[in-house]
């Protein structure tokens, strides 16, 4: 907010901010990425991991809202105007799904664990019903990624 008001002439332009703003969300969503990447998701229990994945998909959609109401609301209305629709980070967003939708992958798997006997558990072989996702890094989301996760969650 004090960069883009910082009162300096020429105006802060938009388009550097624009870039800006995609930086910081980048390093953010690598950063959720990264610590998420390195917990065990497939094999830990839901209730090791849920917390963490919730946390996960929050920090990135917390980031979106914040600039898209610094952009949209504050500073519509400030000396240097925000000429553009208010700023939302694509990757960002996408990572926020994707972690969203590991998370209903897990629950819904525990909730079938819950409800199975021990019998029919083992001749569904549900234990091994992870195993393709295993081999991508789920909560890694980008252009290249998406192919292999939607081959993963088939």
């Amino acid at each position: 907010d004090t960069l883009w008001n910082c009162g300096a002439t020429p105006m802060y332009p938009l388009d550097r901010m624009k870039h800006f703003l995609k930086t910081i969300a980048g390093a953010i969503g690598r950063s959720v990425q990264a610590k998420l990447n390195a917990l065990s998701i497939w094999d830990n229990t839901l209730s090791e991991v849920a917390t963490h994945i919730r946390e996960g998909w929050k920090v990135c959609d917390k980031w979106n809202e914040l600039t898209h109401d610094l952009t949209k609301v504050q500073w519509a209305g400030s000396d240097n105007v925000w000429k553009d629709e208010g700023y939302k980070d694509k990757f960002l967003a996408n990572t926020a799904a994707r972690i969203r939708e590991v998370n209903a992958l897990r629950s819904q798997h525990d909730q079938v664990l819950r409800l199975l006997p021990d019998e029919e558990r083992k001749y569904l072989q549900v234990d091994m019903c992870f195993d393709p996702l295993k081999r991508v890094h789920a909560f890694s989301y980008n252009d290249y990624t998406v192919p292999m996760w939607q081959e993963a969650v088939a």
